[in-house]
Order: C-alpha cells, then structure tokens, then sequence
C-alpha cells in the first residue's frame, strides 16, 4: 500500500480488495499511478531495486518492500504478482493459503 499511494499523483485512486475460497485468501492493491515499464516489472522484486534513480528522483523509499514480500510469499506458501501499466497504474497482488482456527483466543475471554 505504501508504494501504491507513494506513486499515484493527487486525484488518483488506490484500491484494496481482498477475496477468499476458502483455501487462499488473495489481496490486491490497485492504484491509478505512474506505472512501471514492461521491461522494468519483473526487477521490482530485485532488492533495491528502483525504477528512478539517482539524486533527483521524486519518489521515497529504498527498494526493499517487494523483495521482502516476494521472499516471504513462497515461505509461506504464496505468491505475489505485478501487473503494471505505464501512465495507467499497477496492480499488486498476494494469495495466501487461508488459515483455520476453530476457536479464538479471544473466544475464551468472559462476556459483559
């Protein structure tokens, strides 16, 4: 999300939707930014990776949250995808495998 409202300009939107099976559970983020060139999205997942550089460039950050996600994704049985389009927006998505609880630990917690 941090990225999402990071590059969308003023008046622009982002999105966050999230759906489930229930075996997966997949969350998008959805944004109305500046987009990342096709030849430039598959190395966001690259640590530190950024597609502006250099001193003058306009957006914060160090390039470290979708490596991390990306790693963490697989770990825990997941997967994270980018679809992007320059000028249009980008849409960033997780699917997880949907975890089962048959009592909460709050559940246990004694009513008013």
């Amino acid at each position: 999300m941090g990225n999402a409202i990071n590059f969308t300009p003023a008046g622009g939107r982002v999105t966050v939707r999230a759906e489930g099976d229930g075996d997966t559970i997949r969350i998008a983020v959805i944004d109305t930014g500046i987009g990342i060139p096709a030849d430039q999205v598959a190395r966001i997942f690259e640590p530190f990776f950024q597609v502006e550089r250099g001193p003058t460039r306009r957006y914060p950050g160090v390039g470290l949250g979708l490596s991390i996600a990306h790693d963490l994704a697989p770990a825990m049985r997941g997967d994270v995808r980018v679809v992007s389009e320059v000028d249009r927006g980008t849409t960033v998505w997780i699917a997880l495998p949907a975890a089962r609880a048959t009592s909460l630990p709050w559940s246990r917690c004694a009513s008013a």
